[in-house]
């Protein structure tokens, strides 16, 4: 099956975020200039190849390894491991956007945690979990999109409630464990694959929870915990309610930005459907299509936007002659006058039953009959759909 390319899209974009997470092992300019756009081009080659797995898989490593020597001529000494940080990032990258095409499409989250699981095993698991929350939901979005385009054939495709849900608490539970983490453990991540950290490597401040420098090690036995708790008993309970302070205020200011962001979510998709429906309105006005069979198609349209499924075998001729299957009574009358111009206009000469204007009043007409008739909840779902 032949894919449309918004999907595999998505998960690009997940496999770019993940990639970000690199900022806490590489420099900056190593990540911008060499480890991003690698990822990008690669990724895009694999989306152009998709429809073609095995093409695919080879070009991507093929392209793979050449950009990975070449970041490490590029890169040096002095940008951290940059060149194994492009290599897995942008060899996952390839291989998720291939495995979202697949017949097991889920599979491209494993190429996903294998690009964050590296760079936490390069040292970067203390200063960009904030980038790892958002690679989540992204990846979750990316699932949806991908699960959505593989059942379209098979069920109509509909956008339910329990994503958005779903999104929020992986958000909010990420949030949550890195502002428990932070607050709670002062330790260093530590590096199973390398024994010294470049120190002058941390991720910006706006990306990072902490502060974004790094935590020196104590070299007393005593840890940091044990001695900050020494001291009086009210010296003690002053600092530990300062820091539920704290985390109180960092979690109500998490949530306030979930509920921005979800504010903003919503006004967007509702600007873009109401856009989407003018466009397909302006266009069937604009095409060279007989007028009724414009009106038609806008009006099957704008039944199905208000949950009015006509049967396969409804036609206009069908619809005039009396096989009204599907519709409700207050939509019988509109919808049936319709299909009486409609039909015997698709084989007469354009404007010889009817004007455009009185075809598309007609039309409308129909169409706000069934946004009338339709219910609060389902007119609210409506304005969320797109044509």
């Amino acid at each position: 099956m032949r894919q449309r390319p918004g999907a595999s899209m998505l998960v690009l974009i997940a496999c770019l975020a993940a990639s970000v997470c690199y900022i806490g092992t590489v420099t900056e300019g190593a990540l911008v200039t060499l480890l991003l756009p690698t990822v990008t081009v690669v990724g895009l080659l694999a989306v152009r190849l998709r429809d073609r797995p095995l093409r695919a898989l080879v070009f991507v490593t093929v392209v793979t390894v050449v950009a990975s020597e070449a970041v490490n001529v590029a890169s040096g000494a002095y940008q951290g491991p940059a060149a194994r940080s492009t290599a897995i990032a942008a060899l996952a990258t390839g291989l998720a956007v291939v495995l979202s095409g697949t017949r097991r499409p889920a599979s491209f989250l494993l190429p996903v945690v294998a690009v964050v699981s590296w760079s936490l095993a390069l040292g970067a698991g203390g200063q960009v979990q904030l980038l790892a929350v958002i690679t989540a939901g992204l990846a979750l979005l990316a699932l949806a999109a991908v699960e959505r385009e593989q059942r379209v054939f098979v069920v109509p495709p509909r956008w339910s409630a329990s994503l958005l849900l779903a999104l929020l608490l992986v958000i909010g539970a990420g949030i949550f464990a890195s502002l428990f983490q932070l607050h709670n453990d002062s330790r260093q991540a530590a590096s199973p694959f390398q024994k010294t950290l470049a120190r002058t490597i941390t991720a910006p401040a706006f990306l990072s929870l902490s502060n974004g420098s790094p935590v020196q090690r104590v070299s007393s036995p005593t840890s940091p915990r044990t001695s900050s708790l020494s001291g009086s008993p009210s010296s003690v309970a002053h600092a530990h309610r300062a820091k539920v302070r704290r985390l109180v205020r960092d979690m109500l200011w998490a949530v306030l930005a979930l509920v921005a962001a979800l504010v903003l979510v919503v006004c967007g998709r509702l600007v873009w459907a109401a856009w989407a429906w003018r466009r397909l309105y302006a266009r069937l006005l604009r095409s060279a299509a007989p007028p009724e069979a414009a009106a038609w198609l806008w009006t099957i349209a704008h039944l199905s936007r208000t949950g009015v499924q006509l049967p396969a075998h409804s036609s206009p001729d069908r619809i005039a002659a009396g096989a009204l299957d599907g519709l409700t009574e207050r939509l019988c009358e509109p919808v049936q006058k319709l299909a009486c111009t409609v039909a015997p206009a698709v084989f007469a000469a354009p404007g010889t039953v009817l004007s455009t204007e009185d075809v598309w009043s007609m039309a409308r007409c129909a169409a706000n009959t069934a946004w009338t008739s339709a219910g609060r909840l389902r007119r609210t779902h409506a304005r969320w759909r797109l044509p």
